[in-house]
């Protein structure tokens, strides 16, 4: 028979877990119809995943290939490591795929935070209140895309901690092995790395011994993180290519400008490393202050504190001038940001307001009804972040990549789609991509430098007329794509708004020797030159979100 106490922990996690089902619920109430994040999500990450199963790729295998975007490009290239994630795309296609990886993200991140902040943050004298409240906040999260570099962090930290402690339960291992195959070791899992070594060194001169069950976690953690990101450690140490990377552009601005950037990289979320912590962040600081009669609690307070604000200033001062050197060494040598640092943060910030509970439930009279309005408000103010009702103003997954209306393009085409490619201007090439024509523009990573500088050669006249492509061609690189003056930083010109172009400056015979037999374009061109390009016709249906003009090069 179970317990008062237990009856309640598992009554409260019902609760907890059905809060989480209520906030994912947009996903299945609209189904393909939902709104969904398209920067960095529906233009690279969906759309990599898709290809990858479409062509039957064997992630497993090094000298796999895949030929839809630009030329033969290792699988490395679109997935730099054994992501555990595709198993759901596999069984259950693109759109369901995701969302049952962004349930278990939350779930993950859930029951992560909660054993986190039980175990090994929160004295035991703490409410319950406090673990729930700030887990359930931890879990609604709009975490990046459908990788676990954030939302399995707490988990990974319980692990390691349970293990430096001398608990060596299978489970920590399980943990810190598995967590390997579903987070990504240049996002995120490079730095816990490094944390956890630092917390190894600070035992070692602070007990004059060597931790042999934390070695043995770091150990443990490395060498699954070797196997599981095999593919990218492979190309790192026999890189098939030079990098387009190595051409990155480094910090340019000033010192003043910098640290400007990092107070906004300490006030506000980064697309990638949402947190939300704009509203409580005042009270953490301030409740911070009340730990001294709190020894254990102020020292995890005050370390997680310096971490966000150093993390915060290292990705502001990325962008100054004065690293440049810095950065020019990095990116030529090794394929990290050390600037991400910054992914830490939103579990930082939760950890952080669970300790401002702690602080409230002993210091304020009716502390748990404090703590319980606190979390009911900033639940209230994350369900509105959702990630379907932040993109309203945007189309939804079904018609961004419009089977349908590719569908007619490919029958009036009327080749396979393997014997040419598409170039794309003023949409994404992940649209023709998903839909399975072969581009020679695209999104990625890495990729070959000498192909970058081809295909620059292609609209090297709009390029060079415009400084604000040449920073962001010359100095990036990883958006691929056609770039046109007129259509300023356009890749989603819909119907609605995409202009008439009178002509196109570009090479269109550098385009042919990248193999481009079609241009895919959102606006319709004035003048062409008949004897390199032919319009051939427009696509379009009532309620299509684009109406792609077709042109065929001679």
């Amino acid at each position: 028979m179970l317990s008062k106490n237990n009856f309640f922990k598992y009554q409260a996690h019902f609760i907890c877990i059905s809060i989480i089902l209520l906030y994912h619920l947009p996903y299945f109430i609209y189904g393909e119809n939902a709104h969904l994040d398209w920067f960095d999500n529906l233009d690279s990450n969906i759309v990599w995943v898709k290809m990858l199963l479409d062509n039957n790729v064997n992630i497993f295998s090094t000298k796999a290939t895949l030929n839809q975007v630009m030329q033969p490009l290792p699988a490395s290239t679109f997935s730099s490591y054994y992501d555990a994630s595709l198993i759901w795309f596999y069984w259950l296609g693109i759109y369901w795929g995701y969302v049952v990886n962004k349930l278990l993200l939350s779930i993950v991140a859930y029951f992560g935070m909660y054993l986190l902040l039980k175990k090994h943050v929160i004295p035991k004298n703490g409410s319950s209140l406090i673990y729930y409240g700030a887990s359930i906040l931890f879990a609604i999260v709009p975490f990046w895309s459908f990788n676990m570099s954030v939302a399995a962090l707490p988990l990974i930290f319980y692990a390691f901690l349970n293990i430096r402690l001398k608990n060596v339960k299978w489970y920590n291992f399980i943990i810190l092995i598995a967590s390997t195959f579903f987070t990504s070791l240049l996002l995120s899992g490079i730095f816990v790395l490094l944390l956890f070594s630092l917390l190894f060194l600070y035992d070692f001169f602070k007990t004059k011994k060597l931790n042999s069950f934390s070695l043995l976690a770091l150990l443990v953690n490395s060498i699954a993180y070797c196997i599981s990101h095999f593919p990218i450690l492979s190309t790192f140490f026999n890189p098939p290519f030079i990098s387009h990377r190595t051409t990155f552009g480094t910090g340019d601005i000033s010192l003043y400008k910098a640290l400007a950037y990092a107070k906004d990289f300490f006030l506000y979320d980064t697309s990638f490393t949402m947190s939300l912590h704009f509203y409580f962040w005042p009270l953490v600081f301030l409740l911070i202050l009340f730990t001294k009669k709190y020894r254990r609690v102020q020292k995890i307070g005050l370390v997680v504190s310096v971490y966000i604000l150093l993390s915060a200033i290292l990705n502001g001062l990325a962008m100054w001038s004065g690293f440049s050197a810095i950065n020019t060494t990095v990116f030529k040598n090794i394929p990290i940001a050390y600037s991400r640092f910054i992914w830490l943060q939103p579990m930082c910030w939760y950890i952080l307001l669970a300790i401002s509970f702690y602080v409230i439930n002993n210091r304020i009279v009716n502390g748990k009804l404090v703590i319980f309005t606190l979390v009911a408000l900033q639940m209230v103010y994350m369900f509105g972040k959702h990630e379907v009702y932040q993109n309203l103003h945007f189309t939804t997954f079904k018609k961004y990549y419009d089977t349908n209306l590719f569908s007619s393009i490919n029958k009036y085409i009327n080749k396979p789609k393997n014997l040419y490619r598409v170039a794309n201007l003023g949409i994404a090439p992940a649209v023709a991509q998903f839909n399975g024509f072969y581009t020679v523009d695209g999104y990625l990573v890495n990729y070959p430098l000498p192909y970058k500088l081809s295909f620059r050669k292609v609209m090297e006249n709009e390029v060079n007329e415009y400084e604000p492509y040449k920073n962001f061609f010359d100095k990036g690189g990883s958006h691929c794509y056609l770039l046109k003056k007129e259509n300023i930083f356009q890749f989603n010109a819909n119907k609605k708004i995409a202009k008439t172009i009178d002509s196109l400056n570009y090479d269109f015979a550098q385009l042919k020797r990248l193999d481009c037999a079609y241009l895919f374009s959102t606006s319709y061109i004035n003048y062409i030159d008949t004897t390199i390009l032919k319009y051939e016709r427009a696509f379009e249906t009532k309620d299509s979100y684009w109406k792609i003009y077709l042109y065929k090069l001679k």
